[in-house]
C-alpha cells in the first residue's frame, strides 16, 4: 500500500505498538505526526528515526484522555 502525500496521526507513538505503526507507515512512505504525553525526548528520538527513513515526522504532546 502506498500512503504518499497522506498523514497518519499516532498515539501512543512512543509506546511498543504505536512505534511499530509509526514505523510501518513510514515504510509506506507517510507522513507522522506522533503523539505522546511525557517522553519528549524518546519522541524526539523516534522522530529523528523516522527521518532518517525519508520520511516527515513531529512530535506533539497532547493529553488524549481528556
Amino acid at each position: 500500500m502506498n500512503l504518499e502525500g497522506k498523514t497518519a496521526v499516532v498515539t501512543g507513538g512512543t509506546g511498543g505498538l504505536g512505534w511499530y505503526l509509526c514505523k510501518s507507515l513510514a515504510e509506506e512512505k507517510a507522513k507522522i505526526v506522533l503523539i505522546y504525553l511525557n517522553s519528549r525526548d524518546k519522541a524526539e528520538g523516534y522522530v529523528q528515526e523516522l527521518k532518517a527513513m525519508g520520511t516527515e515526522a513531529v512530535a506533539v504532546s497532547v493529553d488524549v484522555t481528556t
